[in-house]
């Protein structure tokens, strides 16, 4: 019985803090910029409106990969990211943790 706790705890803490961090090398495929006095983001090719929240303290834009995927950023931090660039995302319980070039 006490092996069976340990093993459920050992899976729980593996899919917790683990297998939640996912990395994977992905392609910018559109980025997104505060619409003023709106809690909305427009894409730089596409002119796609999205919802984004929107904070006093920093503005917030957004990053769409090929993979479908479309994550929240801080427009400062990841400004000099480009569309078309290749990219390796680290992601943790669904939120965009880091995104390095190599």
């Amino acid at each position: 019985m006490l092996c069976i706790l340990i093993l459920i705890l050992l899976a729980t803490f593996y899919l917790k803090y683990i297998k939640m961090n996912d990395e994977q090398w992905v392609i910018i495929e559109e980025k997104y910029f505060p619409v003023e006095g709106q809690k909305k983001a427009k894409g730089v090719n596409s002119g796609k409106t999205i919802d984004i929240p929107q904070y006093k303290s920093s503005p917030k834009c957004a990053m769409e990969f090929n993979n479908r995927r479309i994550y929240t950023i801080d427009c400062e931090i990841y400004l000099d990211f480009s569309i078309g660039d290749k990219v390796k995302v680290t992601v943790i319980e669904d939120k965009l943790m880091k995104i390095r070039r190599k």
